[in-house]
């Protein structure tokens, strides 16, 4: 069996990579249909980070980055501290 790391094991993280994975099946999917979704959604995400940044909590943005991981890199460990999505 494989050990869960520690990160992983707080319900807020698993939330978080629950919320990134699903997203990022989403994404992948549609992406299928349309090859250019992908890079769209990662554009506005981008954006939208931008934009809400000052007005979101840290968990918020931590989801947010995170999920950016995951679609663009298919990177499921955690994300270092990351200012901006563009960074």
């Amino acid at each position: 069996m494989t050990k869960i790391p520690t990160f992983f094991q707080t319900p807020r993280n698993q939330t978080t990579i629950g919320v990134a994975v699903l997203v990022s099946c989403l994404v992948r999917t549609l992406n299928e249909s349309d090859p250019t979704f992908r890079r769209k959604f990662l554009d506005k995400l981008s954006t939208d980070y931008d934009e809400l940044r000052g007005m979101l909590g840290d968990d918020c943005l931590d989801m947010l980055t995170w999920t950016n991981q995951v679609v663009d890199e298919g990177n499921f460990n955690p994300p270092p501290d990351i200012p901006t999505l563009k960074d």
